[in-house]
């Protein structure tokens, strides 16, 4: 992987916080692929508590989810180790 594949994900990463600490489903949903899968698991369970495909479904189905945010909450990403699988 190149420095500069390494700081598109690194970027990608960041869109992906600011957007969803903004309440900003539309910009969150463009950091991902129209066919991704977005999955939220809860420590110890072994299935999803949200399971989102496609863009369209992570605009409509965060746009619920900001509403039992706190508003003082903030996504921290440190030290993100990328692996690239396939």
């Amino acid at each position: 992987m190149s420095i500069e594949e390494k700081l598109a994900i690194h970027e990608m990463i960041a869109q992906y916080s600011y957007t969803y600490d903004a309440s900003d489903p539309e910009g969150f949903a463009q950091v991902f692929a129209e066919d991704s899968v977005f999955e939220i698991f809860v420590p110890g369970k072994t299935t999803p508590s949200v399971r989102l495909q496609s863009r369209t479904r992570f605009a409509s189905g965060l746009s619920s989810d900001y509403k039992r945010v706190s508003d003082d909450s903030l996504a921290v990403t440190t030290n993100p180790v990328l692996c690239l699988m396939g």
